[in-house]
């Protein structure tokens, strides 16, 4: 194994690191290496496959014909100097990097998210059988799983140490002479020496070379950006993530319960990973000392959330016996926004080396949410449009009692006093950041809005079909009907504990029947926030008074204004458009076609 070795080129665009990864094996006797049978899937494409584990190797690889097989979204590319075997001089490559989900091909319920880099081969042989009496595995292994048949074939998956041990769980059992049994989440893994195994070498050696500026071409050339990619979709009610959650949700005092969608693989490993939260802590609390305003809005947040039993103390009386997990935190500061320009983000992805973060341990759950491109052509359809917000819509669900403590983090009422421990919070509520958040909100909002199909049909229909994250946005024939649903609408998220509000309408009369009900204030009228910001529509601009969806230039001008010329300066403009209709389709492919030729 070599050192790591960080390369940059000052004023310039290049910011490169180099990672080696080797095996190599040429014994009198071949040792067997970690390979597991799996299953790899991109949501319903699935293929088994051979998967060798390397702790050696600091990065993760997958077969290229494994990508084009199951058509594995790419979601960057990165340029990289590969040295193969004897040689000393590299060859420069671009490499695609892709997301896999691992199963165990018999268990699918233990399964792994890794991100992967795309290559021709990992090995050029297949690694060979173990050719094992079958009373040797009869013996040690019986009634547990094996993780690979042992018998000869190619390796399509690479795990490196960026995900080793989210696969290994640390379970081993000596079977006979320096061949041993190492537990994954696949089953049962050999590795060592067999006196029984032929003679044959596998080597591999990769030095990875990453060039930082392809994070800024993220997605950028490919055909989603085009929109005329395939869209596979699935039934999410058949989804085993979705039937759970269904099952242990509760309603009480007006507000749903929830429980968080564990990994049943994952739960008990996880860490409380405190030591990362305190130090993170610490240079927070620095920076509170010398800037005291950060403090006093940091601390507004907090106070406004423990008034409203977001975030409690941690009680003294908590089982010990409980899963914990500390989650890091940070201000952000939007002044494009026009509500929230200072939050407190938490970190629920953060983990100590070696160790799992809360996200590991959580699904991410099926998408129940509509897609943008439609949302936003239902909402051109109608003559009287309107949209609105659910007031801090995560924040309104409640987390059952037994999961509140993996959302613990750290707080001080005096930075400037270090003889005393920071208090110790936690969230009662669904929150923001982490991975199943979404999935969370939509799949209980879907099973509320269930209750009123037979009271509001209509009104349940449309918000079904209406809803993205916390927006709402329709519209309607006439004012009548659109007054009658956005009433509705009211109505039934109060039910749940949730308050609509930021009304917004291209229709005066419309506007003037929410005042009576006292859902807008009288100055609603406004073309623009009053804040000067444009009104968005999920992320789009809308002239309420022309009803027009437009692209707002002024912050990409800002932007502009602002920055060298560069090709990294014109990757980060294009990376700022959003425009998930398309609109700006024929302006953004000439400013790529131009990236081709600079």
């Amino acid at each position: 194994m070599e050192s790591l070795e960080n390369k940059s080129e000052v004023g310039g665009t290049v910011a490169e690191s180099q990672v080696l990864s080797t095996i190599s094996e040429r014994k009198p006797q071949c040792a067997l290496l970690q390979t597991c049978e799996v299953k790899i899937r991109n949501d319903t494409k699935v293929t088994r496959a051979r998967l060798l584990l390397d702790n050696g190797s600091m990065r993760s690889f997958v077969d290229k014909d494994i990508a084009c097989k199951l058509k594995l979204p790419v979601i960057r590319r990165e340029s990289l100097s590969v040295f193969t075997f004897g040689n000393k001089s590299p060859i420069k490559k671009t490499f695609d990097v892709v997301k896999i989900e691992l199963e165990n091909r018999e268990k699918p319920d233990f399964s792994v998210k890794i991100e992967a880099l795309v290559t021709e081969q990992i090995s050029g042989s297949d690694l060979p059988p173990s050719n094992l009496k079958a009373e040797i595995v009869q013996k040690y292994l019986e009634g547990f799983q094996l993780a690979d048949s042992c018998s000869k074939g190619k390796v399509a998956v690479l795990v490196g140490a960026d995900y080793y041990h989210n696969i290994v769980l640390g379970g081993i059992r000596r079977l006979k002479g320096q061949l041993v049994a190492t537990e994954t989440i696949f089953g049962w893994c050999l590795i060592g020496r067999d006196s029984d195994v032929r003679d044959v070498s596998v080597s591999l050696n990769i030095i990875i070379e990453e060039d930082l500026i392809s994070g800024l071409i993220k997605k950028f050339w490919e055909l989603e950006s085009l929109g005329i990619a395939e869209n596979e979709f699935s039934d999410p009610s058949n989804d085993s993530v979705l039937q759970r959650f269904e099952s242990e949700i509760e309603y009480q005092n007006s507000r749903y319960r929830v429980r968080l969608p564990w990994k049943s693989d994952k739960k008990y490993i996880l860490s409380d990973s405190k030591k990362v939260a305190e130090r993170r802590f610490e240079r927070l609390r620095r920076r509170f000392v010398r800037n005291p305003e950060l403090y006093k809005s940091y601390q507004a947040v907090l106070h406004d959330y423990l008034q409203q039993k977001i975030i409690e103390l941690v009680p003294n009386t908590c089982d010990a016996e409980r899963i914990t997990f500390y989650l890091p935190h940070r201000e952000v500061v939007r002044n494009d926004r026009s509500s929230s320009k200072f939050r407190v983000v938490f970190d629920a992805s953060s983990h100590d080396v070696g160790e799992v973060s809360l996200n590991d341990c959580l699904h991410i759950g099926p998408n129940l949410y509509p897609d943008i491109f439609d949302l936003l052509l239902r909402f051109r359809l109608h003559p009287i449009a309107f949209t609105a917000d659910i007031k801090q819509a995560f924040l309104q669900i409640e987390v059952n009692e037994k999961d509140r403590d993996v959302s613990r983090f750290l707080f001080t009422n005096d930075p400037t006093d270090v003889s005393k421990s920071p208090q110790i919070y936690r969230f009662t509520r669904v929150l923001f950041g982490v991975n199943s958040s979404p999935f969370m909100l939509a799949a209980t909002i879907k099973h509320h809005l269930r209750k009123y199909q037979g009271i509001y049909p209509e009104t349940s229909e449309f918000l079904n079909n209406s809803i993205y994250v916390d927006d709402i946005i329709g519209g309607h024939q006439n004012t009548e009907d659109a007054y009658h649903t956005s009433t509705e609408c009211m109505h039934i998220f109060r039910e749940a504990g949730m308050t609509l509000h930021k009304w917004q309408t291209n229709s005066e009369e419309l506007r003037k029947l929410w005042i009576k009900e006292d859902m807008v204030s009288g100055d609603s009228s406004q073309v623009v926030e009053p804040s000067g910001l444009p009104f968005k529509v999920l992320g789009v601009s809308w002239n309420k008074r022309e009803d027009s969806l437009y692209f707002d230039v002024q912050n990409l001008v800002t932007f502009l204004s602002s920055r060298v010329n560069s090709k990294r300066c014109l990757l980060q403009a294009i990376g700022r458009i959003f425009d998930p209709v398309g609109f700006l389709g024929p302006f953004v492919l000439r400013v790529k076609l131009l990236m081709q030729e600079i």
